[in-house]
This record gives C-alpha cells, structure tokens and sequence, in this order.
C-alpha cells in the first residue's frame, strides 16, 4: 500500500532526519579515529562554549583523581573516574571530551585543561590528549597517594567501612594492576595516621587500613605474594602549621594530609 506524505509532513520529517544527522555527528569531532583509538586523521577540541550547561564551569578533579587516567580503561571505568562526556557526546561515540580545573602550584589557581580520549572498538581508552598538551598530566607510574578521609570515615578500617567512591576508585586500581604491562610489579600499601592518639594505637590503626586495602585487591585477584602492607603510624607528617592551640575541629581538619595511604609500584 502505498502512504502520500503531505508536503509539510515531509518537511518536518526532513528536518528531524537532519536533526538526527547533525545529533550524531556531534558525538565524535575528531574525523577518521582509527579501529584502535590511538589516533585520528585530525583531531578537533570542542569549544568551552559547547560545555553542556549540566557540567558548567568543568570539574575540580584531585591529582590522585587524574594519576588514575591512562589507555586501557573501560568507558564504564572512565565514568566511574571522572563521570560521563561534558561535551554532549553520546555515550557510544569513540570520542570523549572534558573540561578540568586542575590546581595549579599556588593554593586557590586552577589552570584549565580539556582532556580527550579516544576509544578502540572494544570500547576501551586507546589514547588521552590535553590542551594546552601536557596539562593537567601527573606523573602516576610508581606512585599513588590516597588520602584516607577519602577512604573511611574517622576511626575505622573494616573492609565493609569503606566509601562507595572509594571502592570505585580502588577497583580501577585493581584493574590497573591485572593487566599485562603491570602483572608483575610488587606493590607496597602503607598508611599513615595523623598525630592525636597514642603512637601505638596509631601503629596498629594504621596497619590495620593497609591490610583492608591489601585485602581489596586480593579479592580482585591480585596475587597476595605481589603485596606488601605497612603502617607507619604518625610518622612522616606532611601537614603544616597545625597547632595544638587550634580547636579540635580545626586540628582535625587541618592535620587531613597526615592521614593517607601511599600505593608504590616496583
């Protein structure tokens, strides 16, 4: 059976067809990627006008947030980092684009930063780019620092106190360590405390979060033989300027950097 369309039913139609046509280009800006996302014929950065008005301003990540980028990262990993595209890519396209605030030597600088990706056809991270390039890389090869406040809540350890955002983080580690290029590399957990409390108390504390994140990573098939956890207790202070004299809060607050965990790759 044959179905006349008006003239401005197909207009519309048309225009929609188009619509969709111009929606899916936006997706991927960089033309040809090849099959294994490594490079592209040219490669296009999205303008900051084009940020999605969701992520307006871009994110504030971390350092110990961007020493976990690096090819060979599922999408699903990618989001779990540093969340979905801000530039209105779909989710399926090879290309992702964000926009970063990344702090800068002196307290309360940020520089911008886009980071792209490509993706390979398995839809894994084949290749990370920056602009201005090199911005906002760190360098996350044999040294990974974590603070512990963004762990566990105050006073514990237990495996099952961990932080849901922690847990993500801690698997895209695990991850890392199961692949090929890091299969054999020892790792050394060592956490530390801040200095209120007893030295022995802090000792013990201290372990007892390096064997949990020890455990983590057993649990997601890292060899126990490949592990070594520490703690160093309220040894090595990395704070500065706290004094007694500040209230408890403040104290707390301020004495945050001492209360970290430091992942070394060898």
């Amino acid at each position: 059976m044959l179905i006349k369309l008006s003239h401005s039913y197909k207009r519309r139609l048309a225009l929609l067809s188009g619509g969709i046509l111009l929606l899916s280009g936006c997706g991927t800006l960089s033309n040809k990627i090849n099959a294994e996302g490594t490079s592209a014929k040219k490669i296009i950065w999205p303008s900051e006008s084009d940020l999605n008005p969701l992520n307006s301003g871009g994110m504030y990540p971390a350092p110990e947030t961007l020493a976990l980028l690096h090819p060979g990262l599922t999408k699903q990993q990618l989001k779990k980092i540093i969340g979905p595209p801000q530039f209105n890519e779909f989710i399926a396209a090879r290309e992702w684009n964000y926009l970063f605030n990344v702090s800068a030597e002196k307290v309360g600088q940020y520089r911008i930063c886009q980071y792209k990706v490509f993706f390979n056809k398995k839809g894994e991270v084949g290749s990370q780019y920056w602009l201005p390039e090199g911005c906002g890389k760190t360098k996350q090869e044999s040294h990974l620092i974590l603070p512990v406040d963004g762990l566990f809540r105050y006073d514990q350890w237990q495996l099952n106190q961990l932080e849901k955002s922690s847990l993500q983080r801690l698997e895209v580690v695990a991850d890392q360590l199961n692949q090929p290029a890091w299969m054999y590399k020892k790792i050394t957990i060592t956490a530390y405390t801040d200095r209120l409390g007893s030295d022995t108390y802090n000792k013990e504390l201290s372990l007892k979060r390096a064997t949990t994140i020890s455990n983590f990573f057993i649990l997601h098939g890292i060899s126990s033989s490949r592990i070594k956890a520490q703690g160093e207790g309220n040894s090595h202070p990395i704070s500065q300027g706290c004094s007694d004299h500040l209230s408890q809060k403040l104290l707390v607050e301020c004495l945050s950097p001492d209360r970290r965990v430091e992942i070394d790759f060898l």
